[in-house]
């Protein structure tokens, strides 16, 4: 049945009726104008500089040599920049994938059944997404670097404290830079888990009370497949961060000791190298790579399990 959204009879005034065109449009125009400015043509200049070779003088000629360069630096394996920074990319996605998302889905169903200080721990868990990254990177770096209260408790109970130099190495500034996303990146999937839950009528729920299913089976057999198409929107953009997938890379160690990942690669490119052409050849052959997973995974994970409407 089609839905008139614009009937006459309604209650509104007929002056504010008259008005409901202009209201939407100017409701409208600016995401439209930005999505017009900052994702079509962005993306469409990005296209243009990806396969542009410069010559000289001002002068560009139209070349895949981006792309080959690409393909060069992926082919110096650790020696170069690329690979590294590919490898890390992975690391952070399969992070969030595997153990960001599950343990958010986790809290948010412990949350959702308002286990005892549950107030409390949802503060807790959000918290870090209203607080500046800045912020927070200053705490967590006086925290675990060297001086600091973790430092101080560790020589108190006897033992040698925390090494100095640790945001200089690829394998302690990763492991730390991991423990931060562990600390931090709860809050917005918490946010959407929880909320999805809350819709969930409670009639199903004490159905499944009075057949005896317990807490565990609830949220597999009754609690997943009623929010599942949140579940499946927040699968699908954690997958489409394959190739795009970030830790907080320029406030920890500025790419330094092979930290970077493919995010901020392109972003160094471009600002300390000018590398704008570079940087969209990059940028297109991570989208080639990434869009068939995407559409590939989301058409699997769609068929896991049945549509409900409730």
């Amino acid at each position: 049945m089609k839905t008139n959204f614009f009937r006459s009879d309604d209650s509104m005034p007929k002056s504010m009726q008259r008005g409901k065109n202009t209201f939407l449009i100017a409701l409208l125009i600016v995401p439209l104008l930005n999505f017009l400015i900052f994702y079509i043509i962005v993306n469409i200049n990005s296209f243009v500089l990806a396969f542009q070779v410069y010559v000289g003088k001002g002068q560009y000629k139209v070349s895949i040599g981006q792309f080959t360069k690409v393909l060069e630096d992926l082919a110096k394996g650790m020696s170069g920049d690329l690979l590294p920074a590919f490898l890390n990319t992975q690391m952070y996605f399969w992070l969030n994938l595997l153990v960001t998302l599950p343990i958010s889905f986790f809290v948010s169903y412990f949350l959702y059944k308002k286990v005892p200080g549950y107030p409390l721990f949802r503060v807790i868990f959000f918290l870090p997404s209203i607080i500046s990254s800045v912020v927070l990177v200053a705490i967590y770096k006086n925290f675990m670097l060297p001086y600091g209260p973790i430092d101080g408790l560790i020589k108190a109970l006897g033992g040698e404290g925390i090494a100095s130099g640790l945001l200089e190495h690829h394998d302690s500034a990763t492991k730390l830079m991991i423990g931060y996303i562990l600390w931090t990146g709860f809050g917005v999937n918490i946010v959407l888990f929880e909320s999805a839950m809350r819709r969930i009528p409670e009639s199903v729920i004490e159905a499944g009370k009075l057949d005896g299913i317990g807490m565990f089976w609830e949220m597999f057999k009754i609690v997943i497949p009623l929010v599942w198409p949140t579940v499946l929107t927040t699968l699908t953009l954690a997958i489409s961060g394959f190739m795009t997938a970030d830790g907080p890379i320029l406030l920890f160690t500025e790419g330094a000791g092979n930290t970077s990942t493919i995010s901020f690669y392109i972003y160094w490119t471009v600002y300390k190298k000018s590398g704008h052409n570079y940087g969209a050849a990059i940028g297109i052959f991570c989208s080639l790579i990434s869009m068939p997973i995407v559409f590939t995974a989301r058409h699997f994970l769609s068929k896991v399990v049945d549509n409900v409407e409730y």
